[in-house]
């Protein structure tokens, strides 16, 4: 699983993501991503897949 850099889209979305497999994430092109959280909380498809992450690898937290 592709954990990324936090990146956001400052003008359509709401929420900042963390991995490369967030479905929602991936409809960003990548001209339009912003790099840091943008101050916009963590995207639910991101934390999920990113707890799904540390359960199957025994990782730390998602934040």
């Amino acid at each position: 699983m592709g954990r990324v850099g936090a990146f956001h889209d400052g003008r359509l979305s709401g929420f900042h993501h963390r991995t490369s497999e967030c479905p929602v994430g991936q409809l960003i092109p990548r001209d339009r991503r912003l790099l840091g959280t943008g101050g916009k909380p963590l995207c639910e498809e991101c934390r999920t897949l990113l707890t799904v992450q540390e359960q199957t690898l025994g990782t730390g937290g998602t934040e």
